[in-house]
């Protein structure tokens, strides 16, 4: 009787451990619901601050007071923020191939294209015909969208890893200015 009452429980444990291992049953309209208000309010989200921290990176480099650690933490932000955007825009096929960029920036002026081309490739990104009606689609513009879209990961993070060599504008005119001489 005793091995009986074993296999009993081992079969009841199996049984447990089955039913818990199953997926979940499909989920009902209002989960449903709910999961995509979830998913435009992240959207909202991410597209807001790609485009807020664009603004601020382009506003701060132009007037020479960006830093290179706020630099670092700027391209990061855009950088995990269009991931997300790319994780929520499923339209189909992903865009596998960015544009070309720039792998390495070394000098004032890589720095200064780069960061002047991420910010024209977010606002173009953010003011494609693609956000503008979700009635139309448009195969050849979604496809635009998406490299665009991914070219910004790649660009923000090569800015984001060679931040650390950037210079200020400020600080390259203070090394042109011809030292004063002590009275």
């Amino acid at each position: 009787m005793r091995l009986s009452i074993r296999i009993c429980l081992a079969l009841v444990l199996l049984c447990a451990a089955l039913v818990l291992a199953k997926p979940a049953r499909p989920q009902n309209r209002a989960e449903r619901e709910r999961e995509k208000v979830v998913a435009r309010q992240q959207f909202s989200k991410n597209f807001h601050d790609l485009q807020v921290t664009s603004q601020e990176l382009l506003r701060e480099h132009v007037a020479g007071q960006l830093t290179s650690p706020e630099l670092s933490k700027k391209a990061k932000t855009i950088y995990k923020s269009a991931k997300a955007l790319r994780t929520l825009m499923a339209l189909g096929e992903l865009a596998q191939e960015p544009h070309a960029i720039n792998e390495k920036l070394s000098g004032t002026l890589e720095f200064d294209q780069s960061i002047k081309r991420l910010a024209k490739m977010i606002y173009d990104f953010a003011h494609s015909p693609v956000h503008q009606n979700s009635k139309v689609f448009n195969t050849v513009e979604v496809t635009k969208t998406q490299k665009d879209l991914l070219t910004i990961i790649s660009l923000a993070k090569v800015i984001e890893t060679n931040a650390r060599k950037y210079i200020r504008s400020s600080e390259i005119e203070a090394d042109k200015s011809p030292p004063t001489k002590p009275d």
